[in-house]
Formats: structure tokens, sequence, C-alpha cells
């Protein structure tokens, strides 16, 4: 199949490549070989660099006249080594026994036996210098050695850095006094870094060094084996790069967060100015429920609609650089959902406590801080909504589907149709609208508690008494703390759904 521009994960599973450029080959053979192929030439791909975009950068002319360059390599046969089967496979064995053995090649080497239990240890370090040296000479196939038994590979801290480590048993061996050494164990080394090979056997210090060799026709590895994670890097410090990438994002466009800021304070100014000092009259109680509600419904929104762009408008980036194995989906989705939240926190904090002075709530600690806390946990309950949305749908359905998933949270809060009126077999949803949760959590921090009789200006007040107001809401027997757990169940439940929403659509583009 022909195929453009795969990422890291795609592109190592192929078996053969033929890559064209301007109608002419520029390579053919194996995948493992693109890279030693290019190094050969001066084009020396970076670490942790996909092959693939790499190559295309040589092709599409970024690093001079380089086209003419590999189809004159190819034409003259320089890249029929990297089309063999076997190519990248090295006879450890072959290795390892001349080091046990002292061979003459080898400088500064050393070895100690014993008659009883004694292990020999050889260490030898081989440069990859010769650009013209030819595998074949130390490559074989796995099939001929019969002398070698199926290795196991394990990942393992090694004296040398970003080492990967093969284990292995070589059988008959033989040191320098001819002792033989059936089964002794064995552990080859491959720095993709610094160019170096490594075989160490175990037990005593012996150390063979100062023997080079040319294996390669690069400074990459022999065989490139990722870890077991697949990414440079530990998830922690995945974490806290992306977090920090988006606390630069969202800082740096500061139009956006000046008008978050801005809005929240200019619409908590109008709320505040039409339902002004209706916090203590209870002739009024009807419109401060209005103020409450509207108070929950705007936190709502301002958290919601947002967020449903956040992973529609950055897929692509992020599928690009997931499958280069450059982060993982939990580090993103985790460094992407906690970037938001201070900010969130503080938007929604400014405009509730502007509402609430202006409207003349009751100045007690307690009730304002149960006031703007439960405001706050429901802002941050919707902005879970709309990460789940915008984790599911693209950009057009997520902008229709958000509001309307508002509509029935909001028939069930209770504002419109009280909980007693509602029927029986519809009760049910009033227990899954988290709009309901937040607004009695609100109702009950202004007006439960035994709150004191409220002021009255007229000749009758009905609801001057704040528990008699709140039995006529249905509210009468509602827990703040109840609501305040039912809150963040779902902005837990939420969030964890969101991750996997997200995960089974990574891999649908996969």
């Amino acid at each position: 199949c022909t195929i453009h521009q795969p990422s890291a994960r795609l592109f190592e599973k192929f078996d053969h490549l033929y890559m064209l450029a301007e109608g002419q080959c520029m390579y053919e053979g194996r995948v493992r070989g693109l890279v030693p192929f290019l190094s050969s030439l001066g084009y020396n791909c970076p670490s942790y660099h996909n092959p693939a975009d790499y190559v295309l950068e040589v092709a599409s002319g970024e690093y001079g006249e380089s086209v003419q360059k590999l189809v004159a390599a190819v034409k003259n046969g320089e890249c029929k080594k990297f089309s063999q089967k076997d190519y990248g496979l090295t006879d450890v064995r072959g290795i390892a026994n001349d080091i046990v053995k002292g061979d003459s090649d080898c400088n500064n080497s050393n070895s100690t036996s014993s008659a009883n239990n004694t292990t020999l240890t050889a260490t030898t370090t081989l440069t990859l210098e010769d650009e013209k040296c030819k595998m074949d000479e130390l490559s074989t196939s796995l099939l001929h050695a019969n002398a070698l038994t199926k290795p196991i590979l394990e990942t393992q801290q090694s004296q040398l850095s970003d080492c990967t480590v093969i284990n292995l048993n070589i059988p008959n061996s033989t040191t320098d006094n001819g002792n033989s050494n059936s089964g002794l164990p064995y552990s080859c080394s491959f720095s993709s870094k610094g160019g170096q090979v490594a075989l160490t056997g175990a037990a005593e210090k012996a150390a063979a060094a100062g023997c080079t060799t040319s294996l390669l026709d690069s400074h990459e590895s022999v065989i490139t084996l990722p870890n077991s994670s697949g990414f440079p890097t530990s998830g922690w410090t995945q974490f806290w790069i992306l977090l920090k990438r988006s606390f630069v994002t969202i800082m740096r466009d500061r139009m956006l967060t000046h008008m978050r800021l801005a809005s929240h304070v200019i619409v908590g100014a109008i709320i505040g100015m039409i339902y002004y000092d209706v916090g203590n009259e209870a002739s009024k109680v009807m419109s401060n429920a209005g103020c409450i509600f509207f108070t929950t419904l705007f936190t709502m929104f301002t958290a919601m609609m947002p967020t449903i762009l956040t992973f529609p408008t950055e897929m692509s980036v992020f599928v690009r650089e997931h499958l280069n194995y450059w982060y993982s989906l939990k580090a993103f989705y985790f460094a992407k959902t906690m970037a938001d939240l201070p900010f969130q926190i503080v938007f929604s904090s400014v405009y509730v406590i502007v509402v609430y002075y202006l409207t003349s709530q009751p100045m007690e600690w307690m009730r304002i801080s149960m006031f703007v806390f439960i405001c706050v946990l429901t802002s941050l309950v919707a902005q879970s909504l709309g990460l789940l949305i915008g984790a599911g749908m693209n950009i057009e359905a997520g902008v229709f589907l958000g509001p309307v998933t508002t509509i029935p949270t909001i028939l069930f809060s209770g504002f419109f149709v009280n909980f007693d009126t509602i029927p029986g077999y519809l009760k049910w949803v009033t227990y899954v609208s988290y709009v309901r949760y937040g607004f009695e959590g609100a109702m009950v921090s202004i007006y439960g508690m035994d709150r004191a009789k409220l002021e009255c200006h007229e000749m009758y007040c009905h609801f001057r008494s704040p528990k008699k107001f709140l039995e006529e809401m249905s509210m009468d027997n509602a827990e703040y703390w109840v609501d305040a757990v039912a809150l963040l169940g779902t902005f837990v439940a939420l969030r964890i759904v969101a991750y996997f929403v997200l995960r089974w659509k990574l891999h649908l583009i996969r």
C-alpha cells in the first residue's frame, strides 16, 4: 500500500519500504535500516523524532539537494544490505565468545577464573564509527543461531544511560585457561544515544574494554527496543509539562481570559442592580428565588459552553503528538482538565460575590461560604459535562447538544415546578438533575439553618418565615451537604466518563 506521513507507531510496523521522491526511488529496504542509511549519507535523524517526518523533510529539500544524492546511493547499491530480512539482528554469541576467549583484537581485557563456582564477567564497549563496515560480518539470522537459546528481553537500569538490556544464555563459552562456562548468563545493552553496545556477564569484576569495531553506518542503535511505556519520559513529567503548556496557552490568550472575567463582573453587576436589596425582603422572596436560580444557570452555561470546544479544536494536534510517542492520553487529559479549574473557580466566585453583596443576602460568613461553594460546584459539574460532550462529538454536534442536554436538568430543578407537583413516574429525573442539587443547595444556604424572620414593609407578608418559604418550594427537608456530595460525585463521574469517551474516540481514529 502507499501511505503519506505515517505516525511512528504505524511506521515501525512496516516490513519493507519503497520511498519515492520526484518519481525516483530514494530508499528501498527494511524499516530499521532507514535511519542508518540516511546517517551514512550525512542526514542524522534526531532522537525521539519520527523517521517518517524526518525523511519527508529530507525529501522536500530542507537539507539541501538531498534527493539526487539519495537516488544515486540507491542506484549504486548502497541500500541493498538494508533489504536483508535479518538486518539489525546481531550474532551476540559470536561477540561474547570473542570477548570471553580474550580475542587479540581487544585491548586491556582481563579474565578471572576459579576451580570452584567461578563465574566470568566481561564488559566491552563497541564504538560505532566506521561508516563503510558491512553488517554481514557480525549479523546473522536467528534461525542459524542454534547455539543460542531464545532471548529474554527486559528493560532495566544499566550502567550506560538510556540502554535497553537483552539477557540471554550463551552455552559452551570458554575462558583463556580452558574452563567451560556452560549456560553463562550475559546481557547485551544497546545505547540509543551514545552509539555504543555493551556486553556484560554476571558476577565478579573482570572487564575487557577498548575493543572497537564498526557495526552500523550511524550513531543509532543496533536494534531499537522501546521501553515498556513507549514514551521517553514518565507520566508525571508529561503531566507537568502539558499542564504548564496549557497554563501558558490560557495566559497568552488574554482577550478570552479578560473577556471571561469582564463578563462575570458585568453580568453580576447587572443582576445585582435588577434584584437590588431583595435578599432580606419577605415580600420579594419569589424574586430572590429567581435571582438565585439565574445565578445557578449563569455559572452553569459560562462553564459548559467554552469547554465543549476544548477537545474538538485540539484533537488533530493531540492525535499527531500522541501517536509520535510524545505523551500519553492520561497526561494530556488530566493536564487539560486541571489547567482551567483555577480560572473557572475564580471567575465563578467573583460573579457570585458581586451578586450576593448587591442583592443584600444575609451577611454571615457561613452562609456566604456555602453559597459560593455550591455555585462553584455547579459550574464545575457543568464544565465536566462540556468536556464529556466535546470528547465524544465534533464542534457542530457539541454546540447543539450542549444546550439541549440542559433543558431537562432545568425543568426538573424545582424552580418551575415544585417537586411535589411532578408526576411519580417522572420524579426520578429530579435525582439525576445536577441543576436541582445546585439550586436546592443555594436555597438552603440562604433560607435554611433556622434563619431569623425576614423584614416585611407591606401590610402582610406570607413568607416572612424562611422555613415556610422552603416548605412552599418543597425544600423543607433538603440537606445542604447531601446536595454538595451529590454534585461532587457527579463531577468525578463525568470526568471519568469523559476520559474513557476520549480514549474510545482515539481508538477509532487509530
